[in-house]
C-alpha cells in the first residue's frame, strides 16, 4: 500500500502550523523573562525540544499512526478556532482589515480541509489497514531474524 499524495501536503501543513506555534512559544516565553546566558540557554533548549516533537510528530503521521492523527485533527480544529476568533477582532478593531482577513481565513480553510481529509471514514480505513499490514511486514522480517539466529545456534552446537 502507498499512501496518498495527500497525506504528504497535510503533514507539511501540520508541520508549519506546530513550527509556527512553537516559535511563537519561544518568543512568548522571552517576554515573560529576563534576559541572560541562563536564560538564552533555556530558551534554546525549549525551542530545540519543541522542534523534535514537532518532527516526531509529522512523521508519525505520515505513518498514519491513530494518536498523531487524532491530535492533527485537534490541533487543526483548535488553530482555526484562534484564526476565526482572531478574524473577529481585528474586524472589530479596525475599520478596514482587508490583507488580514483574507489570510487568517484561507489558513482556516486549509485547516478544515485537513480535519475533513483525516476524519474521512475511507482515511481511517485506509490507516487502519495501512498500519496492520505494516506491522506484520515488521514482524515477519522480526521472526525470519529470529529464525536464522536459532538455526545458526543450532549448527554452531
Amino acid at each position: 500500500m502507498k499512501r496518498p499524495l495527500l497525506l504528504y501536503i497535510v503533514g507539511v501543513w501540520c508541520f508549519c502550523g506546530l513550527a509556527t506555534q512553537v516559535s511563537v512559544f519561544s518568543r512568548l516565553i522571552a517576554s515573560h523573562f529576563a534576559e541572560g546566558q541562563a536564560f538564552m540557554e533555556l530558551r534554546n533548549t525549549l525551542s530545540g525540544v519543541g522542534c523534535i516533537l514537532v518532527i516526531w510528530h509529522v512523521f508519525r503521521l505520515i505513518q498514519l499512526k491513530a494518536f498523531n492523527r487524532w491530535f492533527s485533527i485537534v490541533f487543526f480544529g483548535l488553530w482555526t478556532m484562534t484564526l476565526t476568533w482572531n478574524s473577529f477582532m481585528l474586524a472589530q478593531r479596525f475599520e478596514k482589515p482587508q490583507r488580514a482577513i483574507p489570510a487568517l481565513l484561507t489558513f482556516a480553510v486549509f485547516n478544515v480541509a485537513s480535519i475533513w481529509y483525516l476524519v474521512r471514514r475511507s482515511f481511517r480505513v485506509f490507516a487502519i489497514q495501512f498500519v496492520s499490514e505494516r506491522e506484520k511486514e515488521q514482524n515477519s522480517r522480526m521472526m525470519q531474524k529470529i529464525s536464522r539466529k536459532k538455526i545458526q545456534s543450532g549448527l554452531q552446537s
